[in-house]
């Protein structure tokens, strides 16, 4: 089931930015995104906001599964899960979890236009 956009683009928006911050490993930086903010996400479900589209629930729900191995309680797992990860795995990991993050900003905006910082 499709979850609230605003709550999802929250999250995700600040596990983009504990990505981008700090000098840690990417590795390091991938499990403590994940596992202190985008995982709250899930289990995906309807709130205030608009429903987040079926194919980016979809992403969202394949990411938790590749990150957590499919147990929906494995906060504190999903850094062991990271640590074991090859670099390739880390890198395509990370990106799909900026990726999802970008399309919710899209699908925020698309839903609250006047918050557009791009609309002019």
């Amino acid at each position: 089931m499709p979850g609230d956009v605003d709550y999802a683009r929250e999250k995700y928006s600040a596990a983009r930015r504990t990505l981008a911050d700090g000098d840690s490993p990417l590795r390091d930086r991938l499990g403590d995104a994940y596992a202190s903010q985008a995982i709250r996400v899930m289990p995906l479900r309807p709130g205030v906001g608009p429903l987040i589209s079926h194919r980016v629930a979809e992403r969202i729900e394949a990411l938790h599964r590749d990150l957590t191995g499919g147990d929906p309680g494995a906060g504190g797992a999903v850094v062991d899960n990271v640590r074991a990860l090859d670099d390739g795995e880390v890198a395509a990991f990370t990106r799909e979890l900026l990726d999802i993050a970008a399309e919710l900003d899209a699908e925020y905006y698309f839903h609250h236009p006047a918050d557009d910082p791009g609309s002019g």
